[in-house]
């Protein structure tokens, strides 16, 4: 059974406690193979989803990048694609803005950091 999901435990005739047991832990890995499938099919959607977002970010990142012509029009851009990440994935905050809040903080002198 190591590494295939798919394979059960073989189930006698006698219906005896072995073979109930059996049943009950293939039930358990047919709902395990289930559950692991739904979560796959939501990581590909999510993923799909990222994608169009994902490649304007990139590059409207780029486009400022070449067009910045100093430190603080790069900031701009920066801070802009920031702005927009912000507005267009606001479904994204709850799983990750935890993460991006500390990412935040760690940036001293940030103009988007609590320290300020």
């Amino acid at each position: 059974m190591r590494g295939d999901r798919r394979q059960r435990l073989p189930v006698g005739d006698s219906d005896d406690a072995f073979d109930r047991l059996a049943r009950d832990v293939n039930a358990l890995l047919d709902e395990i193979e289930r559950l692991m499938s739904e979560v796959s099919c939501v990581g590909d959607a999510i993923a799909y989803d990222l994608c169009t977002p994902l490649t304007r970010l990139l590059a409207q990142l780029e486009r400022n990048r070449k067009q910045a012509r100093g430190v603080s029009e790069f900031r701009e851009a920066v801070d802009q694609g920031l702005d927009w990440i912000d507005r267009t994935q606001p479904w994204s905050r709850p799983s990750c803005g935890s993460a991006r809040s500390n990412a935040e903080a760690a940036a001293p002198g940030s103009p988007r950091s609590i320290s300020g």
